[in-house]
Order: structure tokens, then sequence, then C-alpha cells
């Protein structure tokens, strides 16, 4: 008996979370931030906290151009008129992959 070879073809389909995203608080803090003296600029503090994964945002002192970073996911947020918050925001992307 002969067996006739069959062509599949699989498809799998993925759902990861992606936090690229960062929600502003105008004139907000959290307690607790870290000191990033490496980011010196807003977009190169949300670069960091971007490609961080533990990190859940970022304060953004705008008169001292300082960045702190916040690696809790319970944040304690305080008025301050001087800095600004900024909350990753994260969503849900489908990813397809196919193959045989």
């Amino acid at each position: 008996m002969r067996l006739a070879k069959l062509n599949r073809t699989m498809c799998a389909a993925v759902v990861a979370t992606v936090c690229t995203n960062f929600e502003r608080r105008p004139n907000t803090q959290a307690t607790g931030g870290v000191e990033q003296r490496s980011a010196t600029t807003l977009d190169s503090c949300l670069d960091y906290c971007r490609n961080e994964a533990t990190c859940g945002g970022v304060d953004w002192d705008k008169t001292a151009s300082k960045c702190f970073a916040h690696f809790s996911q319970n944040l304690v947020t305080l008025p301050n008129n001087a800095v600004d918050l900024y909350e990753k925001s994260c969503g849900k992307v489908r990813l397809m992959f196919s193959g045989s």
C-alpha cells in the first residue's frame, strides 16, 4: 500500500502584550522613582522605560530635565507642577505565523 504525501501548511497565532506607549499625567509625580542619569531628554527617558520590561512608568522633571523610573505596578501619586508622570500603556497584539 502506498501512502500519498500531504502538503500541509500550519498557521499559529500568538497574542503578545506590548507596552510601548505612555499615558501622560501632567503635573503629577509618583513616589519612589529611581533617577536614570543617562536619560537627559524626555525621549531618552521614555526610551529607557520602553526598553526595560520591569519599568511601569517615569517621572519627567520638566524644570531640571531629570528622569525617574518606577518599577512598581501600584504607583502612589502626588501633585507636582514641575513633573509629568508617564505611565506605560499596554495593549494586545496578535502575531500570525505560518509554516509548513
